[in-house]
């Protein structure tokens, strides 16, 4: 019997971090053409066939595209993609983020500037958005 790992190591397979990213790699992000961190969300989306995907910690939006990009492959369109991050790091990261996956994926993305340690403003953003 195929183990979870081995069903999503082999729906990952033949992908690279680098082409699932595609152009919305950032400049000096070389790590995209060593590492294969990114297959693995899109083989999990891959499996899992998610009708919508959350989550924290969004960056450029990396995992959002390679994760709505699985969906995309295994059949499903996700209904939506919801981004939370608090861009820390003083970057305008959700504005790039949100043109990336909205490009790479053509699904309906909300990214959201929220501290992820205030779950108030978090749970009041998803009921918003009709996750709860």
């Amino acid at each position: 019997m195929q183990t979870y790992y081995d069903r999503v190591d082999s729906l990952r397979w033949g992908h690279t971090d680098a082409g699932i990213i595609g152009d919305a790699a950032q400049p000096g992000d070389d790590f995209l053409h060593i590492y294969d961190n990114y297959t693995w969300y899109f083989g999990v989306a891959r499996a899992e066939k998610p009708g919508a995907i959350l989550e924290f910690g969004v960056r450029y939006g990396y995992s959002l595209i390679a994760m709505g990009k699985g969906a995309i492959a295994a059949g499903v369109l996700p209904q939506v993609l919801v981004g939370i991050d608090s861009e820390w790091d003083g970057v305008s990261s959700n504005e790039i983020a949100l043109r990336n996956i909205t490009k790479a994926t053509g699904i309906t993305t909300y990214i959201s500037k929220i501290d992820t340690g205030d779950r108030h403003a978090i749970d009041c953003n998803l009921t918003a958005l009709g996750f709860c």
